[in-house]
């Protein structure tokens, strides 16, 4: 499954760290951003992530409740996405990329991963061993 994952420029793989086959690049890339996993490093994206929650209970509140009470059916698992990717959004550029705020999804980007791992999911096995685990 790790080739088709990889890019291709001008010909040739670009492996990435999670296509790479080869041990030793591949620990040379995970050694180039581990510190930026540490717990310690975690830790300090707390506030961005307080920043989002405080957003999604407040849009959440505003949209599907009415004085306390549920006022119409949330589709939860749809949010939770919205909110996963706004807190990448807020640890990575220092702002939300608006699915919550907006509540869609924000120039089709959580529908295409989708589309994206569903085909990887397809053409990463060997076709033997996708007949079996079927």
């Amino acid at each position: 499954m790790y080739p088709v994952q990889q890019a291709v420029a001008h010909g040739k793989a670009l492996p990435n760290l999670f296509s790479a086959t080869d041990e030793v690049y591949h620990a040379r890339l995970r050694r180039a951003v581990a510190t930026s996993y540490s717990m310690t490093n975690i830790v300090q994206f707390e506030l961005l992530v307080n920043s989002t929650i405080t957003a999604f209970i407040d849009i959440l509140q505003k949209l599907f409740t009415n004085n306390g009470e549920v006022s119409t059916t949330c589709d939860f698992g749809t949010w939770l996405h919205f909110f996963a990717f706004d807190v990448i959004g807020e640890i990575t550029w220092s702002k939300r990329l608006g699915f919550v705020d907006q509540g869609v999804d924000i120039e089709g980007i959580i529908h295409n991963v989708d589309k994206a791992f569903a085909y990887f999911a397809v053409v990463g096995y060997p076709q033997g061993e996708w007949f079996i685990q079927c």
